[in-house]
């Protein structure tokens, strides 16, 4: 036998059963002594197997040659086993080899002439540590970025086993911010030792009942935090023999958790207690990459209530089975911008094949799929649209009754000017020859026709308030005050009465409205002095904010700026309870015919409107009236 057999037989005998790869390693060198290649020659079966190589490979697998190596790995491989070779020093490296896949501890050392390679295959061993990691950096992300704080603590028992206190094993940077405690002050301390007060409070049996039980639970507690009282959610849940607590001042959060399972049931328990429809839809591609269709991978319950569609369809038929007419819908064009920009959007879609309304946020979860969040709105958007119909008819009423009171005013003017015009002819005719009782007639018949007159004309004027649509003149209403004086010059000096007027603003609006506005209140301060007693009206003009107004505006108008325009007098007034309604069109508080039509306030007011303003009544009966103008400044 000679001395290769032997050798190889002792190799096999030594190493063949071995549960680790054994491979040596023959020095190969040049003609002049020099060390330039090793060959692969003794492998084990589990050398082989780790090789990934058949046994007959062997006698021609060099170093330099080996397909099993990178470049990379050769020069160092070469490197080692020259200096092994050299020195006679034993070698202990861990590798990841891309070529096999595979992560390894060697032991190398020299061996008969050769180096002997002990290798440890450790790949599955660097997955489970990578996964670890993995998880044990995702748990320290969810603690850390957690808006809630969080705390764990090991239960502390006697030697009866019974659960006395807790020790606090770690703490998140939201519970230093929220108990306004640093790590060294907790981590390491008794639970009860820091928060003596949670033994009262329920907080302590909590805790201890949910250790002891598995079971979790919550709970809502005032805890008096320093000099900052507040309001904790606190949820407590089991782990290991203690517990991981949640609290929050602002809402109720979910308890992290490390584990990817409790994440999963974190995401089931909002999925089935929102009050609103959750779902995520995967989109469908062609071949080009085009989306064609989509369908949802999950939804909660609720969203099977909303669409009126039974889950087991939603989560197996395509959009397009469900509501063909998606694709060709604005929804879909949407849908197509947030996937490109990632902006999410809000809208109302009509689900055709259910009849119902509803309203949707989409967001962009990834580039292939899109979290959905909405709710049936079906009764609100009728309600909406019955509404706007109301509305619409509302609108073409009030158009016809406007039409029609002009043609009606306008139309009158014509026989009452000849119903004047007869009973003065007749009165001419008469005043030689008719007695007292005619000319009483007459004058009754032509008092009566300057009122209807009156009446017509006030009416024409509501009827045309409506119709002015240019509302972007600037309005100086020092001048228009200026001139309703001027024009209510003889009805002043008749009553005597005494006229302060303060600086007013220039506005935006229509000169000819606002003059109207002016007259009537005005007129009407003077026609409803007192007698015996010198009439004086006031206008005063301020800047306020709508909040200072008093009336239910929207939340932009609150924020916004009016001029306050205050017309007061000292005439006979009102009563307050019926502030509102002297603003009807015919509405006269006073009986007194000859004062006025009733139609004056409510020209007053529709001014106001068309100037998106407001107007508010105030008077005290025997006192007088106080009308404040507010148009936005």
């Amino acid at each position: 036998m000679n001395t290769e057999q032997f050798d190889h037989q002792l190799f096999e005998e030594f190493f063949g059963e071995q549960p680790q790869a054994i491979i040596w390693l023959q020095p190969t060198y040049n003609s002049a002594n020099e060390l330039i290649d090793f060959h692969y020659a003794y492998c084990n079966q589990e050398g082989i197997k780790y090789l990934g190589i058949d046994r007959h490979q062997m006698g021609s697998l060099f170093l330099s040659n080996s397909p099993t190596l990178t470049d990379k790995l050769r020069e160092d491989f070469m490197q080692e086993l020259s200096a092994i070779m050299e020195t006679e020093q034993k070698s202990l490296t861990s590798i990841f080899n891309p070529r096999l896949n595979k992560y390894a501890k060697v032991l190398r050392y020299k061996f008969r002439g050769g180096v002997l390679s002990i290798v440890q295959d450790v790949t599955e061993e660097n997955k489970i540590i990578g996964r670890l990691q993995e998880e044990t950096s995702f748990s320290n992300s969810i603690l850390d970025t957690s808006l809630s704080g969080i705390f764990a603590a090991k239960a502390i028992r006697n030697e009866y086993g019974v659960l006395e206190d807790f020790l606090i094993l770690r703490i998140n940077p939201a519970f230093t911010q929220l108990m306004l405690l640093q790590p060294e002050e907790v981590v390491g301390k008794r639970f009860l030792e820091l928060f003596p007060a949670a033994k009262d409070m329920g907080v302590f049996e909590l805790h201890k009942k949910v250790c002891d039980t598995g079971i979790t639970n919550t709970i809502e507690v005032y805890y008096p935090r320093g000099k900052e009282p507040v309001w904790y959610y606190i949820s407590s849940v089991k782990w290991n023999d203690g517990i991981v607590v949640t609290f929050t001042d602002v809402t109720e959060q979910k308890q992290a958790t490390k584990l990817i399972e409790q994440n999963r049931s974190l995401l089931q328990n909002i999925l089935q207690h929102s009050p609103a429809g959750i779902s995520v839809t995967e989109v469908i591609r062609d071949k080009e990459g085009k989306i064609i269709d989509g369908r949802s991978i999950l939804a909660n319950d609720i969203s099977s209530e909303f669409t009126q569609i039974p889950k087991e369809i939603l989560l197996t038929k395509t959009i397009n089975e469900i509501d063909p007419n998606f694709m060709k819908s604005h929804l879909y064009q949407q849908v197509l911008h947030t996937l490109a920009t990632g902006k999410s959007f809000h809208t109302q879609y009509f689900l055709q094949p259910t009849q119902r309304w509803l309203e949707l946020s989409i967001s962009k979860m990834d580039d292939d799929h899109l979290i959905n969040i909405f709710m049936d709105i079906t009764a609100a958007k009728e309600a909406q649209l019955h509404l706007k119909r109301s509305l619409e008819d509302l609108k073409r009423s009030n158009e016809n009754l406007e039409e029609f009171a002009y043609a009606a005013s306008h139309d009158l003017k014509e026989p009452i000017r000849k119903v004047l015009m007869f009973s003065d002819m007749l009165k001419t005719k008469l005043a030689k020859t008719g007695g007292a009782e005619e000319k009483l007639f007459l004058d009754k018949i032509e008092k009566a026709t300057h009122r209807m007159k009156q009446l017509v004309e006030d009416l024409l004027l509501y009827s045309q308030v409506n119709q002015e649509q240019n509302l972007d003149e600037e309005v100086n209403l020092n001048d228009k005050v200026h001139l309703v004086l001027e024009d209510l010059e003889l009805l002043i000096r008749e009553k005597g009465a005494k006229i302060t007027v303060d600086k007013l603003p220039t506005i935006t609006g229509h000169r000819r409205q606002m003059q109207q506005l002016f007259t009537n209140l005005i007129s009407n301060a003077l026609k409803y002095s007192k007698p015996d007693v010198t009439p004086e009206v006031q206008i005063t003009a301020a800047i306020v904010r709508g909040e200072a107004i008093g009336l239910p505006l929207t939340p932009e108008e609150l924020g916004r700026q009016y001029h306050a325009i205050q017309i007061k007098d000292n005439g006979i007034g009102f009563e307050s309870s019926e502030a509102e309604k002297i603003f009807n069109v015919f509405t006269r508080l006073h009986n007194n015919s000859a004062k006025g039509t009733g139609i004056g306030l409510a020209i007053v007011r529709k001014v106001v409107a068309n100037h998106h303003g407001y107007i508010k009544a105030e008077g005290e009966k025997g006192i007088g009236a106080t009308f404040t103008i507010y148009l936005p400044a």
